[in-house]
């Protein structure tokens, strides 16, 4: 079931502070480990690079810098790292900076993917799961339960750009499809958008969670997915991702985007950044955003201007 709400509101202005990477390529992903940012990307039909850097980004070294595509994600699951490239290419590291390429076994490979990246993944105690698909083209959800030993992989006639893990089910979303199961199923379900294009999903517990669409729309289930109801509506604009936490909502996307609610989507204010970067992902650390950008710069702004 959909309830739509919302109201027009224009974009205010807003001035960032820039950090220059030791890198050139487009950032793609942040991912907070304890007490350091893991940030990787790479620009398209190039090198692919990971950085490491401390909660301030004052200190950043390089783990790798060539990679053979640009890579879309980072994660760490049961104590190793797994890196996410084009071509769906995975590389994993015990410790870094080690790296190996990793090899699907022919029963977990997927024929129309190998041309197409691997774009984001999710990971719990249970399972590591990952999406992939390129644009405008055939999609897949790779679920494993046993720390990559082997995958079940499910192909779909959608782009899929969005993963998450709450509890003991997994979600994905992506163009005109949002998908769920439970850790251990064989196949995915498909719940029904209205052709929307899903790039992000959040949950905050295993009844309430969010989803942002590549228009800016923003939406929010509080029975387990069951339904969801629209709580800010699309804009004539490009968002990429979400950034969820306690009631703070902040939505990020192109031309320096950014749409901020304060109490858990009840209000939105639009924002800009003057630089119109294009915010591709994003962070909170010591109540200040950072967003990956192209050309090896983060942009960075409070979250005290937003409110």
């Amino acid at each position: 079931m959909l309830v739509t709400a919302g109201c027009n509101r224009s974009f205010d202005e807003l001035k960032a502070t820039q950090v220059q990477l030791p890198v050139d390529g487009k950032v793609r992903s942040l991912r907070i480990v304890g007490d350091s940012v893991l940030i990787v990307g790479g620009d398209a039909n190039s090198n692919g690079f990971a950085l490491v850097s401390d909660v301030l980004f004052e200190s950043v070294d390089v783990v790798k810098s060539d990679f053979p595509d640009e890579v879309y994600d980072i994660v760490r699951h049961h104590n190793k790292w797994y890196v996410s490239l084009d071509s769906v290419g995975l590389f994993t590291s015990d410790s870094l900076p080690g790296f190996h390429r990793y090899w699907f076994q022919q029963a977990d490979w997927v024929g129309n993917e190998y041309k197409q990246p691997l774009r984001r993944f999710a990971s719990s105690e249970d399972a590591l799961v990952a999406v992939g698909g390129g644009e405008l083209a055939f999609g897949t959800m790779f679920h494993s339960i046993d720390t990559a030993k082997s995958w079940r992989p499910q192909e779909v006639e959608h782009e899929m750009r969005a993963v998450g893990i709450v509890g003991d089910k997994a979600w994905a979303g992506g163009d005109g499809a949002l998908y769920s199961t439970e850790l251990g199923d064989e196949r995915w379900t498909l719940h029904s958008l209205a052709d929307r294009f899903v790039t992000d999903i959040h949950f905050t517990d295993a009844q309430t969670g969010y989803l942002l669409t590549t228009e800016g729309e923003v939406m929010k289930t509080t029975n387990a997915g069951q339904d969801w109801e629209r709580i800010e509506k699309p804009r004539n604009v490009f968002m990429h991702s979400m950034i969820v936490s306690g009631e703070n909502l902040l939505a990020h996307g192109a031309d320096g985007h950014l749409a901020f609610s304060g109490d858990s989507g009840a209000n939105w204010q639009w924002f800009q950044l003057t630089s119109k970067s294009d915010l591709v992902c994003g962070v909170l650390l010591d109540g200040r955003y950072s967003f990956g950008t192209d050309n090896g710069k983060l942009e960075q702004i409070s979250l005290e201007e937003l409110k």
